[in-house]
C-alpha cells in the first residue's frame, strides 16, 4: 500500500480523534475504507485495529512511519491527483481557510510592490531608464524613494539591460545617482555548454535567473529593459505565449519577494487609452500588479519635463503623477524630481498629445500643400525627382502622395500613352478624356476609367486639374517639360524623431 501525504495526514487525525469532516472525500479510495471501519470503534480501540491491519501489509512499517510523520493539528498536505492517462501530472489544491492572508508590501509606498510584477511604458528617450537606475541607486544605500517611505535599509539590486552598455552608460549613471555599486548587480548573458555567451531568456532561463537572485539573499529589485529582449523569441502579440512566460517570473517575484520591474515602449496607435498603448499583447498590463506610463509634460515649454503617470494598479488608491527632469549638475545626468505631484491622469495626457499630434501633422500637411502648389506654378514637372527633392527638405513620401491628391496637375510621371504625349496627372479626378481612337486602353484602365471610356479617350488630350481657377485644356501635342525647373525651399523642417 503506497500512502499518500494527504491520505496518511487523515489516518493520523482519526487515530487522535480529531474531526475530519469533509477531508475523508477527497481521501483515496482504500483509507475511506480504513476510515469508515476506524470511525466506528471507539477511540481506545483505533491504534490497536490499525496496528493489526498493518501487520497483514507487505510495506505496513512504510504506512506506520508515513501516519507518525504527519501532525494532525497542522493544515492537511496538498491534494495529488493524477488522471488516467498521464500518471506525471497532478493538481495541486488548498482550501482557502488554510492559507494565511498577507498584507501587500511595497518596495516603493503605492508604486511597486514586493513580489509582484510593475510595468514602466514610454516612448524612447523619456527617462525611463533613468528611473531604474535611480530607483536601483537609493535602494542600494537604502534612501528614501520619492513621495515614499524610508526604506528597511540597503538592499541588493539585479538589472538586466540588453540596450545600454554597462561600462560607457550604465555604471556612469549608477554612481552620478550615488549607488553603491557593490550592491547593484548586471546580469549580462547565460553560458552556453560550448563556451559561448547569449543573452538571457526568460523563457527558457527563468530558473537560472532565479537562482542568481536567490544566491545574493538581499535582493529586492530585479529590473528588465527592455522586456522584449529577453522573451526567447516568443510573441509578445501572442496572450498566450506571453503569460506562459510572465506566470513562471511572476512565480520567481512571490517566492524571492522582490520587486520586478519590466520597461517596455508604447505602440504606434493613437488613442488615449494608457492601457492599451503599451506594445504587445494586453496580457503585460493584466499581469502586472502596478503599471505607469510615462509622458512629455506639455506645460512644459522646454520639452525636457516628464510625467509618470498611473495607468492600472489595484493595490492601492488614486497614486499622484510625478514628475521629473534629467538634469547635469557636473557629475553626469541625473533625474531630479519635482517637489509636487502634477494634476493630470495618464488618458488626460495622451489625450493632450494626441490633439498635439493632430495639430502638428495639419500644419505640416498645410505647408506640403502650399510647397507642392509652388512647386507645380511654373510647369509639368518630373514625379520621382519632385518627390526626392521634398523627401530631402524634409516631408515625408506619404505626405507628399495625400497633397498629390488635392494639387498634382502639372506632374509628368513619364507614362507615354501609345509612344507620345504626357499623362499629366496621377488621380482619376483629375482626367478628362476625349473621344478618340489612338488611344492606349490600358493606360487609361490603370488610372481607374472602365473599359468603355478608355477605349473612347484620345491621347494627351487631357485637361489639367485647376483647384483654384478655371480649368485650361491644353493642346493636343503639349510642350515638353523643361530641363530644369525651379523648386520652392521648405521655409521649416520638422523634427519627427519624437513623434
Amino acid at each position: 500500500m503506497n500512502i499518500k501525504p494527504y491520505d496518511a495526514w487523515v489516518i493520523a487525525r482519526l487515530l487522535c480523534g480529531e474531526h475530519v469532516n469533509g477531508e475523508m472525500d477527497a481521501a483515496s479510495e482504500p483509507v475511506k475504507r480504513i476510515g469508515k471501519r476506524l470511525i466506528d470503534l471507539p477511540l481506545e480501540g483505533r491504534n490497536g485495529a490499525f496496528e493489526g491491519g498493518l501487520a497483514s501489509l507487505k510495506d505496513g512499517n512504510a504506512v506506520f512511519l508515513a501516519v507518525a510523520d504527519q501532525d494532525p493539528q497542522a493544515p492537511p498536505p496538498p491534494i495529488e491527483t493524477t488522471g488516467e492517462g498521464d500518471k506525471t501530472r497532478c493538481v495541486v489544491m488548498r482550501r482557502a481557510s488554510d492559507i494565511e492572508p498577507l498584507t501587500v508590501e511595497w518596495l516603493w509606498r503605492d508604486r511597486l510592490p514586493l513580489g509582484m510584477l510593475s510595468m514602466f511604458a514610454g516612448d524612447p528617450k523619456q527617462g525611463k531608464s533613468f528611473v531604474t537606475v535611480a530607483l536601483a541607486a537609493a535602494i542600494s544605500r537604502g534612501a528614501p524613494l520619492p513621495h515614499g517611505d524610508v526604506p528597511e535599509g540597503p538592499r541588493s539590486v539585479v538589472l538586466l539591460s540588453a540596450e545600454d552598455d554597462a561600462a560607457r552608460t550604465i555604471v556612469p549613471r549608477l554612481k552620478s545617482a550615488g549607488a553603491i555599486l557593490s550592491r547593484v548587480h548586471i546580469l549580462e548573458a547565460v553560458k552556453l555548454p560550448n563556451g559561448s555567451e547569449t543573452l538571457p531568456s526568460l523563457a527558457a532561463d527563468i530558473d537560472r535567473i532565479a537562482e542568481a537572485v536567490e544566491r545574493l539573499g538581499d535582493c529586492r529589485l530585479v529590473v528588465i529593459d527592455p522586456i522584449t529582449a529577453y522573451l526567447g523569441g516568443v510573441d509578445d502579440h501572442r496572450n498566450a505565449e506571453l503569460r506562459g512566460v510572465l506566470s513562471p517570473l511572476k512565480a520567481m517575484a512571490e517566492r524571492l519577494n522582490v520587486a520586478v520591474v519590466l520597461v517596455t515602449h508604447l505602440n504606434k496607435g493613437a488613442g488615449t487609452n494608457g492601457k492599451h498603448r503599451v506594445t504587445g499583447s494586453i496580457a503585460y498590463v493584466g499581469a502586472c500588479r502596478a503599471n505607469f506610463l510615462f509622458a512629455r509634460d506639455r506645460e512644459d515649454q522646454s520639452g525636457r519635463t516628464v510625467l509618470m503617470l498611473a495607468n492600472g494598479c489595484n493595490l492601492a488608491g488614486d497614486i499622484p503623477t510625478l514628475a521629473y527632469r534629467i538634469e547635469d549638475r557636473g557629475e553626469g545626468p541625473a533625474i531630479e524630481w519635482n517637489a509636487e505631484p502634477v494634476p493630470i491622469t495618464a488618458d488626460e495626457a495622451l489625450q493632450a498629445d494626441l490633439e498635439d499630434h493632430r495639430e502638428h501633422d495639419r500644419e505640416e500637411a498645410r505647408e506640403c500643400d502650399e510647397w507642392l502648389r509652388d512647386a507645380l506654378a511654373s510647369g509639368r514637372v518630373d514625379a520621382k525627382g519632385l518627390i526626392a527633392i521634398g523627401r530631402s527638405i524634409g516631408f515625408s513620401e506619404d505626405q507628399l502622395k495625400r497633397a498629390k491628391k488635392k494639387d498634382w496637375s502639372n506632374l509628368d510621371s513619364g507614362r507615354k500613352p501609345n509612344g507620345s504625349g504626357l499623362v499629366l496627372v496621377a488621380s482619376r479626378r483629375f482626367f478628362r478624356p476625349r473621344r478618340g481612337s489612338r488611344c492606349r486602353v490600358a493606360t487609361f484602365k490603370g488610372r481607374g476609367f472602365s473599359s468603355k471610356s478608355a477605349k473612347g479617350a484620345a491621347p494627351c488630350t487631357l485637361a489639367p486639374f485647376a483647384p483654384f481657377g478655371n480649368s485650361v485644356r491644353p493642346s493636343r501635342k503639349p510642350e515638353p517639360a523643361p530641363p530644369c525647373f525651379p523648386i520652392p525651399e521648405k521655409t521649416t523642417k520638422h523634427d519627427n524623431t519624437n513623434r
